[in-house]
């Protein structure tokens, strides 16, 4: 079984073609989901929008610590 790239609590961004915005907000992994499809899913929260997201683990990369 494959292991997930991220855990609750990850900083992570919408992969390029999923967003239209240069500068895209970071989102915080705030739950896990059953895999659909084979792919993982995650919901997301970012402090720019007030609401939740769904996105699957090929949408998102992890955001670098260090800015």
């Amino acid at each position: 079984m494959t292991n997930r790239k991220f855990n609750v609590g990850a900083r992570v961004a919408l992969n390029r073609p999923f967003t239209h915005r240069s500068t895209a907000p970071s989102f915080e992994v705030v739950g896990v989901l059953p895999s659909e499809q084979g792919e993982f899913r995650y919901r997301l929260r970012s402090a720019d929008e007030p609401f939740e997201r769904v996105a699957g683990e090929s949408q998102i990369e992890a955001i670098d610590a260090k800015g």
